[in-house]
């Protein structure tokens, strides 16, 4: 009985160290592949950087240089540019977007959208791929407080921004955006102040959440006995939840719990890992406790019997 309960330990400290290697390459394929996107929206940014400035023409044929179906397999739905256009200049802005050559048929109307009075739009100008995604060109990012906070934080800190998840106008479905600030070229940067009056808009990344994370993992669930779940932020509340890899699985009765932190510039992330009840080794290893508990046991009783029959033997002797 001694040798099965130590077995047993064994092979439950083994499935925590396997379970734990599971946890671990979640979250590293999530940070791999979070940092592949934001190192495009930097070189997005050292292209605007070169130029001060972007066209459709311009932008579209540096993102689709990236090759999209890499982009479509990794998770991101598109790449987007938003100016921060103040609002004594939205005519003549308009007037300068509709006057650039070849420009596809979805410009030809184009309004900054919803109408508001602040003093700064942050229309969506650009998008690739742009189809399916036309109804977004001139949305203003402003008008939804989620958004405009990014925006704000990305301008401050000259740093990556993310959202919590959001509805998405193209789908109406959950999603979330990175953001990356853009600055007038040669500005001082230093002090926050300087960082708003030199901000010129940000290039982001949209994920569809369901739809981004099957791409990230794998579209057959590479973990079947384990759930996660990712949040923004430290904070593990609904509202800052970005996505749940099995919304059917018993969260009551979990073997293994574990929690895991991906950062990146200064946002992060909080990823949930749990196991079912049944997660376990493979058959023959699970099996080896009851197998030495078995053995065990049976010699337990053979010496029991042996040791009687001796008792026996030395009785009669006598």
């Amino acid at each position: 009985m001694v040798a099965g309960y130590i077995t047993q330990k064994a092979v439950d400290t083994k499935l925590q160290d396997f379970f734990n290697r599971q946890a671990d390459q979640i979250a590293n394929t999530y940070y791999n592949k979070l940092h592949t996107h934001i190192t495009i929206l930097e070189g997005l940014r050292g292209l605007w950087n070169a130029s001060g400035d972007f066209t459709q023409d311009s932008f579209t044929k540096y993102v689709e240089s990236i090759d999209l179906s890499s982009i479509d397999k990794s998770g991101v739905s598109s790449y987007f540019y938003v100016p921060a256009v103040k609002r004594r200049d939205i005519s003549s802005f308009t007037t300068t977007v509709k006057k650039q050559p070849n420009l596809p048929t979805a410009y030809s109307t184009f309004t900054i959208h919803p109408k508001s009075q602040s003093d700064i739009y942050y229309p969506a100008l650009y998008a690739v791929p742009l189809k399916g995604r036309e109804r977004s060109i001139g949305l203003d990012f402003g008008t939804f407080p989620e958004r405009l906070a990014a925006i704000n934080y990305a301008r401050d800190k000259n740093s990556l921004a993310t959202t919590n998840a959001v509805t998405l106008l193209t789908t109406g479905k959950s999603g979330f955006f990175f953001l990356i600030p853009l600055y007038h070229p040669s500005q001082p940067l230093e002090r926050t102040r300087e960082r708003q009056e030199a901000f010129a808009g940000v290039v982001g990344a949209t994920f569809r959440s369901e739809s981004s994370f099957e791409q990230i993992f794998g579209d057959i669930n590479p973990y079947p006995y384990l759930n996660f779940h990712i949040y923004q932020g430290d904070a593990v509340t609904d509202d800052r939840l970005l996505y749940d890899s099995n919304p059917k699985f018993n969260h009551l009765k979990p073997r293994f719990t574990a929690t895991r932190k991906v950062s990146i510039q200064d946002q992060s992330w909080t990823i949930i890992v749990e196991s079912n009840p049944s997660y376990s080794l493979m058959d023959s290893e699970q099996q080896l406790p009851i197998i030495v508990f078995g053995s065990g046991l049976i010699a337990t009783i053979i010496l029991a019997v042996f040791s009687a029959y001796n008792l026996a033997k030395i009785r009669h002797s006598h």
